[in-house]
This record gives structure tokens, sequence and C-alpha cells, in this order.
């Protein structure tokens, strides 16, 4: 229930008194307007490493409720986004709320929208196709990241591995690349060790799939 000022005294009972959490209700629904069931999070502004009644999944209906939420703390509602296997949607956030003790929300309304894609290949810096990377062997270590930036709700990088040319035995590996389940937020590639160009921001329109030339060249050390 958010963190508490405490200063214990000894040889006497200490009491802690802790404050009523808040109730946030609402609705998911997908892009057609439908309700959607779905995995939701709650995900705190200020660093916290909480694990627990920060998930739940919405009902057939797409009404979902977090029963306990730290009063006095600003928090956001996030629906899950793409998975390896099973639909791929876009992930979708609110806005920053804050509940008083006690306090019930208004119905939070999330939508999704559609998923957007990225398709491409990999060339080098003379134009010739860059395979994927296999381990111990001869082959350049590529492994493509989308870089979404700096995180609001938790310190550090966002950078999330997809599908991309470091593939495993499941995927393509002659320097064809994809991401799928991505959302508007603007992002880069990164692959490390390497200048990658494009190297401006990317950024998709729901549903979108686009297809780019991702060309390498290895870093000079200063």
């Amino acid at each position: 229930v958010g963190p508490l000022p405490f200063e214990p005294k000894p040889g006497v009972e200490n009491v802690v008194r802790l404050e009523r959490p808040g109730l946030v209700v609402g609705r998911i629904l997908d892009d057609e307007g439908n309700p959607l069931a779905c995995e939701l999070n709650v995900g705190y502004k200020r660093l916290a490493w909480i694990t627990a009644e920060t998930r739940c999944y919405s009902q057939a209906d797409g009404t979902f409720r977090f029963e306990r939420v730290m009063p006095h703390e600003e928090f956001r509602v996030t629906a899950s986004g793409s998975r390896f296997h099973g639909m791929q949607w876009a992930g979708q956030r609110s806005d920053w709320l804050s509940l008083a003790p006690g306090e019930t929300s208004k119905e939070v309304q999330l939508r999704k929208s559609q998923a957007a894609c990225l398709r491409g290949i990999v060339v080098s810096e003379d134009g010739n196709l860059v395979p994927a990377s296999t381990r111990g062997g001869p082959r350049p270590d590529v492994h493509l990241q989308l870089d979404f930036g700096p995180r609001e709700d938790f310190p550090g990088n966002e950078t999330i591995s997809y599908v991309g040319t470091d593939n495993g035995t499941w995927g393509p590996n002659d320097g064809r690349f994809g991401f799928y389940g991505l959302d508007s937020r603007p992002f880069r590639i990164r692959v490390g060790g390497w200048e990658v160009d494009p190297a401006e921001p990317i950024q998709l329109e729901p549903g979108e799939m686009r297809f780019i030339r991702v060309r390498l060249k290895k870093k000079v050390a200063k």
C-alpha cells in the first residue's frame, strides 16, 4: 500500500498503520470496438519492485479491476502487447493516474489499435546481405533490437529484442528480419558494435507493414 515513514523504537510495540488501497475499474476494447480479454498490468511511475497484485485479466465483456492500488502514487494501466505465439496486438496504456486512500477511479477506457510490423533485409557497407550470427561460427555478430528510449515507469532504456536476424534455427538466416506486434511509439534500430542506417527514429501507423533496408557499418574504436 505504498512507502511509509517508519522509525522502529526498541523495547515497545511498534505499530504500522496502513492506508486503504485504491480501486481501479475499467474496460478494454479491440480496434473494432469489441470487448477484449487480455492481460493487464499496473505500473508505478516511481521505482517499486512489486510483483504481487499488479496483474489481472479482463473479463469476457472487457471489464477489469485492480483492487489494491497504492494511494498517492502515480501509476498507469497497460495492456499486454505482442507474443511470440498467439494473437499479435500492439500494447496500450492509460494516462498517469493517482488515487486517494479508498478512492475508486473513474472507468479507465483502453482501446487497442491494430499492430504494425517492420520487415526488411540487413546489408553490409558494400551492399551484401548479412546473414544471422551463429554461436561459435564465422558469421558476424548481428542481432537487431528496437530501442524505444527511456521508459517513464522504469529506469534505463526499453530495448526490446524481437525476432530479427538472430533467429536461431526457426527463422531466416539470410539477412531477412521481421518485427511484429508494434504500436505507434517511435523507435530506433540498434545492433551492438555497428553503426546503423537508418539512424533516425522510425514510427509506424496502426496496421502498417513497412519494408526497409538496414545498412551496417562497423564502429571505429576511439
